[in-house]
């Protein structure tokens, strides 16, 4: 009988929880779907957000007019406590920390190594945002996100002709640098 009973109470918890899970990404997916219901809709449930409502509410933070950037940087950090394999956490907490500081300060570039770490190269507007990131801010980046930022122009020349049109067209490099790697590619990969 008290098995039962403790069985029983084990049961409406899981299920309680289960239920907070699902409400918690039902609320996820329909912020991501229509951004336009705002951060006022991305409230806890009994206190309980998941890393990527949280994620989704950080962007949410961003999208508003003005940008609320502190409160996209708590919610970014809230979300690398719960989950800190998500990269799009480090690259926003990696600008976050450099609007926050006015210049990529030690934070900024962990962040950035992070994100690095994941996922060297990801998806490929991950690595179009590092090397805009990394073309804004060169003269403040150490020589390792330099040198992977490098890496990025290669991977995107390589990825698809539309990414080389990216490159060669759309992307404005401020550094020689960045050109010169660009030229590279050209000549490395003439038949592309």
């Amino acid at each position: 009988m008290r098995f039962r009973l403790i069985n029983g109470f084990l049961v409406s918890l899981l299920a309680f929880f289960a239920a907070i899970l699902l409400i918690d990404e039902m609320e996820t997916q329909r912020l991501k779907s229509d951004p336009s219901i705002g951060v006022s809709a991305a409230q806890p449930i009994l206190g309980f957000l998941s890393a990527e409502r949280l994620d989704v509410l950080a962007d949410a933070h961003l999208q508003t007019k003005p940008p609320q950037y502190e409160l996209s940087k708590d919610a970014s950090s809230r979300s690398v406590e719960k989950n800190d394999r998500r990269i799009s956490n480090w690259t926003r907490l990696a600008f976050l920390e450099t609007v926050s500081a006015g210049v990529l300060n030690d934070q900024a570039a962990e962040a950035l190594r992070r994100s690095y770490a994941l996922s060297p190269y990801g998806e490929v507007e991950l690595m179009k945002w590092r090397l805009n990131f990394a073309n804004a801010y060169w003269d403040q980046l150490p020589l390792d996100l330099r040198l992977m930022s490098l890496r990025q122009i290669e991977a995107l020349y390589l990825f698809d002709l539309h990414q080389r049109a990216w490159l060669i067209r759309d992307f404005k490099p401020l550094v020689p640098l960045l050109a010169s790697e660009i030229q590279k590619c050209r000549t490395k990969y003439p038949d592309l």
